[in-house]
């Protein structure tokens, strides 16, 4: 069943021509639909058409709409999100002994703001400790990702593994890299040979089954990629002449763990040694030099947010507001969080509002 949810905004229209225009888009609701209408007088601050408007209907992607509201209001125009990276100790010549990434819910490391390149980010950052003289990490890389707690996407999500897999049902983290995606694309080599499965984020927590064929000709017309239900194993399939695009998968577990294995792995390609594993854990921001400091503004990853309906800056964002306003970035604190900052503006309406995750997916 769908949902249909108008809000119109009209200056000139009487008030017979707009009843009868709705009178007539109303009857065009296909069979099994639901509508709603509520047209408001901005200059008389009164109703000039209602029908079932007062009907429960679900505000899909308009959810982001409440979520950028209430950004605004908890967190003021001006805020940046900020993501940490310290040494675990004091530099000791060319070597630190570990590094600490301090997840600050920012979801902005993506090709959205980095000209199509999400890399770019974490090169910059290994660039920045060669200028500091660090070309060995000594040690783990640890990743403090407390910010959030609970799930790290709604249970109310669709659970099929269709929409399960799709990039729009990318889960939330602390510390996030390229929108909580797996990127796969493919490379042809040899006619008759697998083609070469080339993978985004860098990490042997993700696993392809490459079950590809280059061929000479024209190759398959589709890309057939999927995601096995709850883990991160990637299949390939299909013969191709010619490399694909990019193609976005939601990430299934580990998003944080996920984003510093790449992290390590940009590291050592730009020629920084990193000894130890990838983890989970406290940082102390206070443990040695802090390395990087990196900022986003909110005004501009909430415009992103609303025009291009990016479900995963929604989800972030709603942890956010519940992590600032009453100290857990989960799913259910953020929730009334949002609902709380909202009850003032929106008086008694906001007792008709259930909200059920940042995006509207639900």
């Amino acid at each position: 069943m769908r949902s249909l949810v108008v809000l119109l905004l009209l200056a000139h229209a009487s008030a017979s021509d707009l009843s009868a225009q709705l009178d007539k888009a109303l009857e065009s609701v296909p069979a099994g639909g639901k509508a709603g209408v509520a047209v408001l007088d901005l200059t008389t601050d009164s109703w000039l058409y209602l029908a079932d408007s007062d009907r429960p209907l679900s505000l899909a992607s308009t959810t982001k709409l409440l979520i950028a509201a209430a950004s605004f209001a908890q967190f003021g125009p001006q805020y940046q999100f900020s993501t940490r990276m310290v040494a675990l100790g004091p530099q000791q010549g060319d070597s630190v002994p570990g590094l600490g990434i301090i997840g600050g819910g920012d979801p902005c490391l993506d090709g959205h703001f980095y000209d199509d390149d999400p890399d770019q980010a974490f090169l910059q950052w290994a660039t920045h400790c060669k200028r500091l003289g660090i070309v060995r990490v000594a040690g783990d890389i640890v990743v403090d990702a407390r910010l959030f707690a609970g799930p790290i996407r709604p249970s109310t999500y669709p659970q099929d593994v269709e929409n399960q897999q799709r990039w729009y049902s990318a889960p939330a983290s602390a510390f996030a890299w390229n929108d909580n995606c797996i990127e796969v694309r493919v490379v042809p080599t040899v006619p008759g040979h697998p083609a070469d499965v080339q993978v985004r984020p860098h990490s042997a927590r993700i696993q392809i089954r490459n079950l590809t064929r280059t061929t000479a000709g024209k190759g398959d017309s589709r890309f057939s990629v999927t995601r096995d239900g709850d883990q991160n194993i990637v299949t390939v399939s299909g013969t191709y002449a010619k490399a694909t695009a990019w193609f976005p998968l939601a990430i299934a577990t580990d998003p944080d763990l996920l984003a510093a294995d790449h992290l390590k792995s940009l590291f050592e390609r730009s020629g920084i040694t990193v000894t130890g594993n990838v983890r989970l854990g406290s940082v102390d921001a206070g443990a040695g030099p802090l390395l990087v400091d990196l900022r986003h503004d909110l005004v501009p990853a909430l415009t992103l947010m609303n025009q291009h309906s990016q479900n995963f800056y929604a989800e972030q964002m709603l942890r956010l507001v519940g992590a600032r306003r009453g100290g857990d970035g989960s799913i259910d604190s953020g929730r009334r969080a949002v609902l709380e900052i909202l009850a003032g503006p929106l008086g008694t309406s906001a007792s008709t509002l259930t909200l059920l995750d940042g995006s509207g997916l639900s």
